[in-house]
């Protein structure tokens, strides 16, 4: 069962998407294909530095707790939890069809030209977990809250009809209290930590997504 992450807010942090996709050459013609395979994952860093005492401890006792690649904990995009689209209302799944980049929403207000806007993130609910996704392209809502978003990466378990969508968050209270996150684990079976007079820590945390 996931765990949340420490309410401790990182000094600076890298997120991002690692693809994964096999490219083909004919050793004839030069030509090249790309062919997209499942298996899309959220990966990232977070660098933690000058940490009093009690923050370090609870960092590095979370980390131990973890036991390397083992353990499972939430954790999003900190720098893009509000959204730029203008969603309001209980966005649910409209469909238990909804896969691929496609996801079709109901249960938002009605008539909204921006709802939402590339970069906006999206998370929901699955029976293997929660998934994370970013908006791709502008989409509005129409005369019924209904509204079809691409998203990016692939849906890889569709959620069930009227399932609720989260679309948008905030860290108030640290990490941990954010539902835009997704299941990730240690990119590593090593934790370490740095230690500097007068009793400062600082910490890196290395992480991927992990999902059945």
């Amino acid at each position: 069962m996931p765990t949340n992450f420490p309410a401790i807010l990182p000094t600076s942090i890298q997120f991002g998407l690692r693809s994964n996709t096999q490219v083909f050459s004919s050793p004839f013609s030069s030509s090249v294909q790309t062919v997209r395979m499942p298996g899309a994952a959220w990966y990232g860093t977070a660098n933690f530095d000058d940490l009093e005492e009690a923050e370090a401890r609870e960092l590095i006792a979370f980390l131990m707790e973890m036991d390397g690649m083992q353990g499972r904990f939430y954790f999003g995009d900190l720098s893009k939890m509000t959204p730029r689209g203008t969603a309001t209302g209980v966005a649910r799944v409209n469909a238990a069809t909804s896969s691929g980049n496609s996801l079709a929403l109901d249960g938002l207000s009605a008539n909204l030209t921006n709802a939402f806007l590339p970069g906006d993130y999206i998370a929901f609910e699955t029976t293997q977990g929660r998934e994370l996704h970013m908006v791709t392209q502008a989409v509005g809502t129409n005369s019924s809250g209904q509204a079809t978003l691409t998203i990016s990466p692939s849906i890889r378990t569709s959620p069930v009809n009227d399932a609720v969508v989260t679309i948008g968050s905030s860290i108030t209270g640290g990490i941990g209290n954010t539902d835009l996150s997704c299941i990730m684990r240690l990119q590593a079976d090593q934790s370490a930590w740095s230690v500097q007079a007068p009793v400062v820590s600082s910490i890196r945390v290395a992480f991927v997504e992990a999902f059945s």
